[in-house]
C-alpha cells in the first residue's frame, strides 16, 4: 500500500518464496524508527526466490535488506539511511550472501543514500557475498550510491566479495557484474574509503567483477592499515587460507 508503516518491532524473518511490491518508492515507506530491522530474507534450503520492489526502507537498525540463502531481487528500491542505526558491529544498506547453494541476485534501479555510521567497525552500500560453498552471480544495473560517512570504520559502497562474512574464508566463487553505476560523496574520516571493491578470502576461489559504465567521484579517505592505503574509486584485495593456494580478486572495467 501507499503510505509509511513506522515499525514498532522487527520485522518477521521472510523463509518462503515471496514477493514484497509497494506503489514506488517514496510513495510505500518501512520506516525501521532508528530500531528495528526491515527486512531478513532467510531461505531454509537455499532455493527460495524473494523480490523486494516499489518503495522505500529508512531509519532501519543496522541493515535495510540481508540475506544469506536464497535468490534476490530488488527492483525500484531505494534505501534512505537518515536516522539508521548501528550496533557497533558492520553495518550495510543491503547484504546479498549465498550459502551452500548456488545463488542468483538481481538488482536494478536502485538508490541508497544518506549512511551516517558513527560506531560500526565496517560498513557497506551494498554488498553481495560468498558465504558457503555454492556459487554466486550478482547482476546489478542502474545503481547509485551516494552520501556515505563513516567516522572510523572503513567503507565501501558497493562491495563483491568470497568470504568476508563465512568465517573469513569460503569455499564458493563469486561473478559480479555492475552497469550504469553512480558512486559519490563516500567518505571515512579515520579509515580506507573506497567506491567498488573486490575481494576474496578462501581456499582457491574466485571473485570476478565487471564494471561498466560507472561515474565513481568524491571518494575521501585515510590509511586504516588494511593495505588499501587510503581507498580508491575501484579497489581489489585477497586473503589465501594457506601458503601456495591461488585464491585471486579480478575486476575488469569499461565504458562500453
Amino acid at each position: 500500500p501507499s503510505g509509511t508503516i513506522t515499525l514498532t518491532a522487527d520485522l518477521p524473518a521472510i523463509t518462503v518464496s515471496t514477493t514484497v511490491t509497494g506503489q514506488g518508492m517514496g510513495t510505500s515507506v518501512v520506516d525501521g524508527a532508528g530500531a528495528y530491522y526491515a527486512f531478513r530474507l532467510n531461505g531454509t534450503t537455499g532455493s527460495e526466490s524473494f523480490t523486494v520492489e516499489r518503495l522505500t526502507v529508512k531509519a532501519y537498525m543496522v541493515v535495510a535488506v540481508y540475506s544469506l540463502s536464497g535468490n534476490v531481487v530488488l527492483r525500484e528500491f531505494e534505501v534512505d539511511g537518515t536516522g539508521g542505526a548501528d550496533d557497533g558491529s558492520f553495518t550495510a544498506a543491503i547484504v546479498l550472501g549465498g550459502g551452500n547453494t548456488d545463488t542468483a541476485f538481481s538488482l536494478s534501479d536502485v538508490y541508497v543514500h544518506d549512511v551516517e555510521v558513527g560506531t560500526a567497525n565496517t560498513v557497506f552500500g551494498i554488498a553481495t557475498i560468498v558465504t558457503g560453498t555454492g556459487d554466486v552471480s550478482s547482476v546489478m544495473n542502474r545503481v547509485t550510491v551516494s552520501n556515505m560517512h563513516a567516522v572510523n570504520a572503513p567503507l565501501t559502497a558497493i562491495t563483491a566479495a568470497v568470504g568476508v562474512f563465512g568465517g573469513g574464508q569460503s569455499d564458493g566463487n563469486l561473478d559480479a557484474r555492475v552497469d550504469n553505476v553512480t558512486v559519490n560523496n563516500i567518505r571515512s574520516d579515520s579509515n580506507t574509503a573506497s567506491g567498488i571493491g573486490a575481494v576474496t578470502f578462501g581456499t582457491d576461489q574466485q571473485t570476478n567483477l565487471v564494471i561498466r559504465n560507472a561515474s565513481i567521484v568524491g571518494i575521501n579517505g585515510s590509511d586504516g592499515g588494511l593495505g588499501f592505503g587510503s581507498g580508491g574509486g575501484v579497489i581489489a584485495g585477497t586473503v589465501a587460507a594457506n601458503p601456495g593456494q591461488q585464491t585471486q580478486s579480478s575486476v575488469t572495467v569499461s565504458n562500453s
